[in-house]
């Protein structure tokens, strides 16, 4: 309805763990892009970017100042071996064009 194109950049397993082609994703990337919807802790795989890939996706937002960032972190509780879990909106750059989604209901199954 609204015309937009959804375009995705697939994760591929990679020595146990899930990886994002950095060049691909930025690749899809254009003028037109308003949104980047952003996955994590990811679920099925349950990947949680690392504090690296996060910065990654931080210098390539850099080029794209009007996009605005969707974090999905409804799994936040679902981090564990005391993984650290950090979250893209917690950049200064970055906090006023994020908006994150959390969910209770997951604080409440997780946390029991």
């Amino acid at each position: 309805m609204s015309g937009a194109t959804v375009k995705t950049c697939e994760m591929i397993p990679k020595d146990g763990d899930w990886v994002l082609d950095f060049a691909k994703f930025e690749s899809l990337f254009t003028k037109k892009t308003k949104l980047l919807i952003i996955n994590s802790p990811h679920n099925p795989t349950g990947k949680v970017f690392t504090k690296e890939e996060v910065s990654k996706i931080h210098e390539i937002l850099k080029k794209f100042p009007d996009v605005l960032v969707l974090a999905d972190e409804v799994y936040e509780k679902c981090v564990y071996d005391n993984a650290d879990f950090p979250r893209i909106g917690t950049i200064e750059e970055l906090w006023p064009r994020s908006i994150t989604i959390m969910s209770s209901g997951k604080v409440l199954i997780f946390n029991k």
